[in-house]
This record gives C-alpha cells, structure tokens and sequence, in this order.
C-alpha cells in the first residue's frame, strides 16, 4: 500500500512539475511573441526630407570621404538588416532568445555617430546661413546710399 501512495505521489509531483513548466513556457513564449511584434512595429529607417537630402548629397562626412547622405543610405541598410536579425533570433518556432544587447548597443552608438553629424553640419549650416543673412543686409544698406 505504501508503495502504491509513492507511486501516486511521485506521478502526481511530475505532473505538477509538466504543469507548471509548460506554464513557464507559455508565458516566456507570449512575452517573446510581444516583443517580437514591438520590434516589427519599430521603424530603423533614417528617414530625411527632401530640402536636407540636397544638402547632404553635397557635403562630405570626412573629405574625400562619404556624404552624409551615403550614410544614412547605409545605415538604413545595416538597421534593417539588424532588425531582420533580431526578428530571426525572435522567430518563435526555431526559438534563439539569445538576443545580443551588442547588437543594441551597436545600433545606438552607430544611431548616435549620425546624429552627431548631422547636428554638426545643421550647426555649421546654420552659421553659414547667419553669416550669409548679415552679408546680404550690410550690402542691401550700401545700395541704399546709392539710391
């Protein structure tokens, strides 16, 4: 008889255990599913209105080197294809949740680098700009004497 309890017992303990692990797995795999779509929703693309493309085109980052919009152009395609990655090490049926924070922290350094940039040569522009505007007023006062 007691044997019999042991049994019961030990049978009832793995049942508890299948349970409560099939219940871990199906949170963890609901929570990798939520940000598997949160990570489908993120936008990677650098996205830059026409008016500053035209500058980009024409500025180089270093001399002889890429324009700034050459590199937007590709780090939008690096992001994605990091992004991509991610979403494979997401993918729920082949399940590699060893998602590198490297990959991250790559993103945002090279997310970083380029904004950097682009604030310096809005920076540079705009003092250009001011520079430019000063100019035409002190001429326009010149004509003025002239008129």
């Amino acid at each position: 008889m007691e044997d019999e309890n042991s049994i019961k017992l030990i049978k009832a303990y793995g049942r508890f255990l299948k349970d409560e692990s099939e219940m871990k797995l199906n949170n963890s795999l609901k929570e990798v599913k939520c940000l598997k779509n949160k990570v489908e929703g993120m936008s990677v693309e650098l996205k830059v209105k026409d008016n500053i493309q035209k500058i980009f085109r024409g500025n180089q980052f270093e001399e002889g080197g890429a324009t700034f919009y050459e590199i937007i152009i590709d780090a939008n395609a690096k992001f994605s294809v990091e992004k991509e990655e991610l979403l494979n090490k997401l993918n729920v049926e082949g399940l590699v949740v060893e998602v590198d924070l490297f990959d991250i922290k790559n993103i945002s350094k090279k997310l970083n680098f380029i904004s950097e940039g682009i604030k310096k040569e809005v920076d540079r522009l705009s003092e250009e700009e001011e520079k430019k505007s000063d100019e035409i007023k002190r001429v326009e006062k010149s004509l003025k004497h002239f008129k």
